[in-house]
C-alpha cells in the first residue's frame, strides 16, 4: 500500500468525486429496486392470465420457460479433480471499493 501522495487540490477533487459515486450508488439502489417492483408486477399480471408474450403498446413483453444446458464443474472437479485442475487458468485483476 503506498502513502497519500496527492495534493490538497487532488485531495480535494477526489473527495468530491467519492462523495459523487456514492450518490450515484445510492441512487442505482432506488432505482433497482423500482425496476424489480415493476417486473414484479408485470410477472404477476402475465402468470394471473396464463401468457408468455403480450404487446403492450410499442413493446412486446415475453415471460417464458427457456431450456438451457450449463457445464456443472462442481460436480466435475469433484469426480475428475486431477483433470479440472489441469485446465485451470490463473489471472490477475484489481479491485475497485469505497468504504
Amino acid at each position: 500500500m503506498t502513502t497519500n501522495t496527492l495534493t490538497k487540490k487532488q485531495t480535494a477533487a477526489m473527495l468530491l468525486a467519492v462523495r459523487k459515486v456514492k450518490e450515484l450508488e445510492a441512487q442505482k439502489k432506488a432505482l433497482e429496486e423500482q425496476i424489480k417492483e415493476n417486473t414484479s408486477l408485470i410477472k404477476e399480471l402475465m402468470e394471473s392470465k396464463q401468457i408468455e408474450e403480450v404487446q403492450c403498446g410499442e413493446f412486446t413483453v415475453r415471460w417464458a420457460a427457456m431450456a438451457a444446458s450449463r457445464f456443472d464443474t462442481t460436480t466435475f472437479k469433484k469426480e475428475h479433480e486431477e483433470l479440472y485442475m489441469q485446465y485451470l487458468k490463473p489471472s490477475t485483476s484489481k479491485r475497485f471499493s469505497i468504504k
